[in-house]
This record gives structure tokens, sequence and C-alpha cells, in this order.
């Protein structure tokens, strides 16, 4: 009993600290808060393609947080469920975006996507601060947030760049 105990203390330490590893890199990898990229030149089929990489990768993320299983009644269940729904509107929005994308819609058309998931995405961080997650949801997020970062220099201030 006690080294089960031991067990699950240490693995809920290792899963903070694998949590506050992967909250840190999302914020320098997938915010612009973090980190400006330089703006790039439009190019409608590597946007495309990157739109349709992340509606998969938000879509395999929102099975992983369906999966995991429910917190204890509480400010970790709130959290839990604020960030299933936050997850379950970023892939909405990436499968909306990849569709637009598909069709031929440009920046202009697709920005307010683009920008619903940057919103998306910071609330879904800010959630996830709040959970220990497991190794599976970890392993989804960071796919989404380098998609994310390689979609930014295409809706960034682009003055001049398109």
């Amino acid at each position: 009993m006690q080294q089960r105990l031991s067990s699950r203390i240490q693995g809920g330490r290792l899963a903070a600290a694998v949590l506050a590893f992967g909250v840190a890199v999302g914020l320098a990898a997938g915010g612009a808060e973090a980190q400006t990229p330089p703006p790039a030149k439009w190019d409608q089929a590597r946007v495309t393609d990157i739109a349709i990489k992340l509606s998969d990768a938000t879509k395999a993320l929102y099975v992983a947080a369906l999966k995991a299983p429910d917190r204890p009644i509480g400010a970790a269940r709130k959290a839990q469920y604020t960030a299933r729904e936050d997850v379950r509107e970023m892939n909405n929005i990436a499968r909306r975006l990849a569709a637009q994308l598909k069709d031929g819609k440009g920046r202009d058309e697709t920005e307010g996507a683009y920008q619903r998931l940057q919103l998306n995405r910071r609330d879904a961080e800010e959630a996830g601060r709040r959970l220990d997650l497991s190794q599976e949801a970890l392993e989804k997020i960071a796919p989404v947030q380098d998609l994310l970062r390689q979609l930014a220099p295409y809706y960034e201030d682009t003055a001049g760049a398109q």
C-alpha cells in the first residue's frame, strides 16, 4: 500500500514537472506573446498542408482528452471540462480552417479562424496549468503547438509580405 502511494506521489510529481515543461515549451513555441516569428509571404499550398496536419493533430489531442479519466469533483474537474471544451473547439476550428483553405480561400478569409485558434490555445493552456495531464495528452500537445507555430508567420502582421 505504501509503495503504491509512493509511486503515485512520484508519478504525480513527474506529471507536474512534465506539465510545467510542456507549458513552458507551449508558451515559447506556440504563443506570439513569447516570440513573434518573422512574417512570411502567403503560400496557399504550404498553409493548406499545415492546416490539414493541424486538423489531424487537434483531433488526436481531443481523443486523448476524452480518454483521460474524470477528475474528482472540484476545481480540477472544472478545469478538465474547460480544457476538453477548449480542445474540442480548437478541433472544430482547425477542421473548418483546413476546409476553407482547401476550397481556395486565402489569408483574409481565414484569418478569423486562425485568431480563434490562438484564443482557444491560450484558454486551453490556462486550463491545462491546473491539471496533471497524462503522458498521452502531453505527447499530443506538442504537434499542435508546433503546427500553430508554423502557421503564425503566415497570419501575423505581414505588411509587405503578401
